[in-house]
């Protein structure tokens, strides 16, 4: 695992997951920009309440931490400038595939996420029988 700090886009995206697997939403908040949007799966604009508020809930029925397992998978890095997007998926049940796409943008402090879009959808099975 990379260092944790926003030097390099991946050590961004490193201390990204690991606040969210540690449901450490203090530490999840600072890796973002003041105003980034925030799209998950069921709706919403910024989330960080809710995140909070569902933090506190999982704590409460998960050992931890780390609470969570994320890891992206099919991760892809894209460079433009001072603006970097970052593609992945997760994996966390069978049935569905998380996809997620960050924008993050260089600042004097590091590299913090300027958007995150989260979707959730069903897997494909195959057809036939």
């Amino acid at each position: 695992m990379l260092p944790e700090n926003g030097d390099t886009v991946e050590q961004a995206l490193a201390t990204f997951v690991a606040a969210l697997n540690d449901l450490d939403p203090a530490r999840l908040s600072a890796c973002f920009l003041e105003d980034a949007p925030i799209f998950m799966p069921w709706g919403g604009h910024r989330q960080t309440q809710f995140w909070a508020d569902q933090f506190d809930a999982w704590r409460a029925e998960r050992t931890g931490p780390p609470y969570l397992n994320t890891r992206p998978v099919d991760l892809r890095i894209q460079r433009i400038g001072e603006t970097a997007i970052v593609t992945f998926h997760l994996e966390h049940d069978p049935k569905t595939l998380g996809r997620r796409t960050i924008v993050l943008y260089q600042t004097p402090d590091g590299w913090k996420i300027a958007h995150l879009h989260a979707s959730t959808f069903p897997r494909e099975t195959p057809s036939g029988g």
